[in-house]
């Protein structure tokens, strides 16, 4: 009698373990009133995603045909390893899951397709939201495109000054990390400037540059190299008389005051100098913009002047300055 018992509990032992096996192996995430997932998180900068899943996170589904992402349906709270589940949902319905939290200042998001059931598997990757926030992020390598770690990289809300090569005055000043990147965050909409620099082996390797931002996160690859040692916005000057000959010693003078140069002196210009035995002069990295250029020489006693006007810009920029 005993033995009989035994058999018969070792029997319905069986018979439930291979009942318990075969719901286990037909995966209740494919029963269509239920819709299972997990939230990784993208680096947006690297371009990975981590394989550790986001825990506590809040998580809803909404109508995939719905533009009101607020008026969700259901929202759930991601367990310790980011899984997440919502139950009871309509079978043909389309939906929809979102993810949207603030972190130390930036919005980070994840957005799914269309979701129909059944649906086994959901990934739902978060991400640094590229829109409905302002930032910028910085890509910095060498010319080779070889990244580049520990790059200074510095904001300016204001033109930064034309020989400027330091982070003093800066809004925001960053380093690159191990994979060439940095970026900022919460900025406000408007128009930038930076300065990106870094020194190698005793030589500074530099790029300046400019950017807008308006609500969206803009990106920015930047190649440093070494800086162009040869003269930049020079600007050339043949001092001639009334036949064409050169004036040799002749006084150039340069103003941006159009007051100041009516007054057919040199003083108090902004730039003062004697031409060569070609009557030349040359005057480099000028800070472009419109000058009003003086001659003045004195050839027998006689006091010549010769008056003219010229826009400086970022190349070399070449004048006659003629007798009358």
């Amino acid at each position: 009698m005993k033995n009989l018992i035994i058999l018969i509990a070792l029997l319905f032992c069986l018979s439930a373990c291979k009942k318990y096996n075969k719901l286990k192996d037909e995966d209740l995430s494919k029963d269509p009133s239920y819709l299972y997932g997990r939230l990784f998180l993208t680096d947006t900068i690297k371009q990975s995603v981590r394989s550790q899943g986001l825990a506590g996170k809040t998580v809803t589904i909404s109508y995939d045909d719905s533009a009101d992402r607020l008026n969700y349906l259901l929202s759930t709270i991601t367990d310790k390893e980011g899984y997440f589940k919502f139950s009871p949902l309509a079978p043909g319905k389309k939906y929809r899951v979102s993810y949207s939290e603030t972190i130390d200042g930036t919005l980070y998001t994840a957005d799914s397709s269309a979701i129909e059931l059944p649906n086994e598997k959901l990934a739902l990757s978060a991400g640094i939201s590229m829109t409905g926030q302002n930032g910028i992020i910085f890509t910095v390598s060498d010319s080779l495109g070889n990244r580049l770690k520990g790059a200074d990289v510095c904001i300016f809300s204001s033109p930064i000054p034309y020989n400027n090569i330091t982070c003093d005055g800066s809004s925001y000043s960053l380093k690159s990390d191990v994979n060439g990147n940095a970026s900022q965050f919460g900025i406000k909409s408007g128009p930038y400037y930076f300065l990106s620099k870094i020194t190698i082996k005793g030589a500074e390797y530099i790029q300046k540059g400019n950017f807008q931002v308006s609500n969206k996160v803009e990106k920015q690859s930047l190649k440093l190299k070494l800086p162009d040692t040869s003269p930049s916005n020079l600007l050339e000057i043949i001092f001639v008389d009334q036949f064409g000959s050169a004036v040799p010693n002749g006084k150039v003078c340069l103003f941006t005051s159009k007051v100041l140069f009516a007054r057919d002196t040199c003083e108090n210009s902004n730039y003062s100098v004697l031409t060569n035995v070609s009557g030349k002069v040359s005057i480099p990295n000028m800070i472009p913009g419109k000058y009003y250029v003086l001659g003045d020489v004195s050839l027998k006693n006689v006091k010549l002047l010769a008056k003219d006007s010229i826009t400086v810009s970022n190349n070399k920029s070449t004048l006659t300055l003629r007798l009358k």
